[in-house]
């Protein structure tokens, strides 16, 4: 149990900074520019956490215990994917199909950017727990 903390505690870290790197200062312009009219004036806190600690848990449970206990990169690489795809999937293609002039390109670059993020945060931290932890 300790150790699937400090993994879940490295895999949140590792997402949170890459996350918030891309969110807050790469493609911040970009998600104002296809988004303006849609996003929130303010910053809803509580709904973030909820998915960041949800979001954590599931990659932890499903893509890297797996691959750890398989002693697999191969096989956390496949299921990240999938992981990635599933999620960011199920977000950005019920925008798209639910609002009204939800753009194409959002559910492009926010699929790609989310599958992407998960591939980087699981083996950064398969690598970390790997070679420090386990």
């Amino acid at each position: 149990m300790k150790k699937n903390i400090l993994l879940f505690i490295v895999a949140m870290i590792v997402f949170l900074v890459i996350d918030l790197l891309w969110l807050g200062v790469i493609a911040q312009g970009f998600y104002q520019e296809h988004l303006g009219e849609l996003l929130s004036d303010e910053f809803k806190l509580i709904p973030a956490v909820i998915f960041y600690i949800t979001f954590i848990i599931g990659l932890v449970y499903l893509v890297l215990k797996p691959g750890i206990d398989k002693n697999s990169y191969k096989q956390v690489f496949i299921f990240s994917i999938l992981y990635g795809i599933a999620t960011y999937g199920a977000y950005d293609l019920t925008n798209y199909a639910t609002m009204r002039d939800f753009p194409l390109l959002i559910v492009v670059v926010d699929l790609t950017w989310g599958t992407l993020l998960t591939i980087t945060t699981s083996t950064i931290s398969y690598y970390i727990y790997t070679r420090f932890i386990k």
